[in-house]
């Protein structure tokens, strides 16, 4: 799979795996590795985006009624990596250089 060239900005947070120090995410696509820095916005392809947005692990969380003393199980989805997506990145067009300046003619 070729990377189609389209980029947006990215800044990941802090999550509670990251007591254990992890300043970066590892991303691997196709082969292809993304060492992709925590708390800094940066621009990612629109592919890994799609792999953090599919990062998702689930929390069982289970919980006692405190009227009856039935056990109740609550599963809930987060990301693995929580993140901001801020948009697709800008490019700004690329300037025209002015044509070159023509020597004026001597006046003989």
């Amino acid at each position: 799979m070729k990377l189609s060239g389209e980029q947006r900005r990215v800044y990941i947070h802090n999550g509670p795996e990251d007591q254990g120090g992890h300043l970066y995410v590892y991303v691997g696509l196709n082969g292809r590795s993304f060492r992709i820095p925590r708390m800094k916005e940066v621009n990612l392809p629109v592919e890994v985006v799609e792999i953090l947005k599919n990062a998702i692990t689930t929390e069982v969380i289970q919980k006692r009624d405190r009227r009856t003393g039935e056990v109740e199980t609550v599963f809930n989805d987060i990301m693995r990596f929580p993140f901001e997506d801020r948009g697709p990145v800008i490019k700004e067009p690329e300037k025209e250089e002015p044509p070159p300046k023509e020597k004026a003619a001597k006046a003989a």
